[in-house]
């Protein structure tokens, strides 16, 4: 082989792994913005579960204190209730105790 024939082999050689060595740095590049951006969707999406975690919480919290109220008031109905029962049943039972003195 001539020598003018071996340098252009070696130069296109040389060429070659110029753009190998660009195409795995274009990759590499490629592979760490695609690492990027998977990492900022993580992070945005870590972010969004956490802002519905909070409303969820939120909400949690002012249904319990509805359902407090609502027992609350429930259950001060049902004492009333009970009172007015038992005024009842006394003001029964004195008329009850009356009425049998006045017959003797």
């Amino acid at each position: 082989m001539s020598d003018h024939f071996i340098k252009e082999l070696l130069n296109i050689e040389a060429e070659a792994d110029n753009i190998v060595n660009n195409a795995r740095q274009k990759t590499e590049r490629i592979i760490a913005d695609i690492d990027n951006e998977i990492n900022l969707i993580k992070g945005i999406l870590e972010n969004k579960q956490h802002q519905k975690l909070e409303l969820l919480r939120a909400e949690i919290v002012n249904l319990q204190m509805s359902e407090e109220e609502r027992l609350r008031n429930e259950f001060e109905s049902l004492k009333e209730k009970l009172l007015h029962i038992d005024n009842k049943s006394m003001g029964n039972a004195v008329n009850w105790v009356l009425k049998r003195i006045y017959e003797c």
